[in-house]
């Protein structure tokens, strides 16, 4: 409030009382505001923090400034040629380890049929165990690159969004109001919070975790572990429905009552600034345009944020599906050759990498629906 006050004051000392020399100049000085606005926002601690993210180099204040012009366009050829580049490059970066899982299974068939002439169960296990060892290296290297993958992505998700919020929060109190600001700070801490500590901490190591238990599962006959995996299995899919069901309902039920508390807040403060003798008017006029031009700032920072999450984390997400879409092939193509124990590991791989993928579209989503929510909840005219 007192900073929309201080905007309000200023405005009408450089401008004069006189009303119809405000509304004469309402052009420039609209165009003024913008201005003082867009200087408040810090672009370059944004690009910088989305450098290696954006592969076209597409900066945020240039988002930003087609959003705040609805410049922006939504070609389908262009994001159809975009999502086949990446399946593309998904599939040419894994198509040697799909290769070599198809060979050594079929290789492991071979060593099967010729061991089961000489009826020589002792020499059939460590043929088993030579080929499993392999594919063992195999998997976990796959895995290890892909949680990497998962790993970096987050981290380019929190620092974007750390760069994003001083800015972000800071026109939405001059133009919402300090208690909706404030709340919607606070939900947005809690989520970088969940996801550096809780998601990048606890549930990429039990993911892992999850791959070893099953790798190790499938090497015996007897099944002893089966239980446990899918304990974990369980656990991380609720975690990730559970976080995101809190935060979206919080989000959802907070945003229909902060929001007009600061409405009220704003409709007094216009009310009793209209009633001024001489410049009540004034006051009221340059108020509106104030909060005006923020609101429009607010949602164009909050459309370009968007759309620098969903490029964020669509390449990863996309490619992660690929990958698992790839293991499923295998998985059927192998199954009628290969040893069930061999099917059960990389079946096991298929569903971490399942999780992976979660865990990528669970942090997105809560980013994105929180920022949607703000966006819509705080555009109302609040005069």
């Amino acid at each position: 409030m007192k900073k929309i006050i201080i905007l309000i004051f200023i405005v009408i000392l450089m401008f004069g009382t006189n009303y119809k020399t405000v509304k004469a100049s309402e052009e420039t000085e609209y165009d003024d505001i913008i201005d003082t606005y867009e200087e408040s926002i810090d672009f370059a601690s944004i690009d910088e923090s989305i450098e290696n993210s954006i592969s076209d180099k597409s900066s945020f204040k240039e988002l930003f400034s087609k959003a705040i012009n609805g410049e922006i366009e939504f070609d389908i050829s262009y994001l159809l040629g975009y999502i086949g580049e990446i399946i593309t490059s998904g599939v040419r970066e894994n198509k040697a380890a799909f290769v070599q899982i198809i060979m050594l299974v079929s290789a492991a068939a071979l060593l099967n049929n010729f061991t089961e002439i000489f009826k020589n169960a002792h020499l059939n296990d460590i043929c088993f165990y030579i080929v499993y060892m392999i594919l063992i290296t195999i998997i976990i290297k796959a895995m290890t690159s892909i949680t990497m993958i998962v790993s970096e992505t987050l981290n380019e998700l929190l620092d974007f969004m750390k760069a994003l919020i001083p800015s972000y929060i800071c026109v939405m109190t001059v133009t919402v109001g300090q208690t909706t600001s404030v709340f919607f700070y606070q939900i947005i801490m809690v989520i970088i919070f969940l996801i550096e500590w809780i998601l990048m901490k606890f549930v990429l190591p039990v993911i892992n975790i999850y791959v070893v238990l099953v790798l190790v599962n499938s090497i015996s006959k007897t099944d002893f572990l089966s239980k446990m995996t899918e304990l974990i299995n369980t656990f991380v899919e609720w975690l990730l429905k559970f976080l995101m069901g809190a935060v979206i309902s919080i989000n959802i039920l907070q945003g229909l009552i902060t929001p007009v508390l600061d409405s009220m807040k704003k409709g007094i403060f216009s009310k009793a600034a209209s009633a001024i003798p001489g410049i009540g008017n004034a006051i009221n006029s340059v108020t509106k345009m104030i909060i005006g031009s923020g609101i429009l700032i607010k949602n164009g920072i909050g459309v370009a944020a968007l759309i620098i999450i969903l490029i964020i984390c669509m390449i990863p997400y996309t490619k992660l599906l690929i990958i698992s879409a790839m293991y499923r092939i295998i998985n059927a193509v192998i199954q009628p050759i290969s040893d069930k124990r061999i099917v059960n590991g990389i079946s096991g791989a298929t569903d971490a990498m399942k999780l992976l993928s979660k865990v990528v579209l669970t942090s997105s989503v809560l980013f994105l629906v929180t920022i949607a929510l703000i966006t819509t909840a705080t555009s109302t005219n609040y005069l």
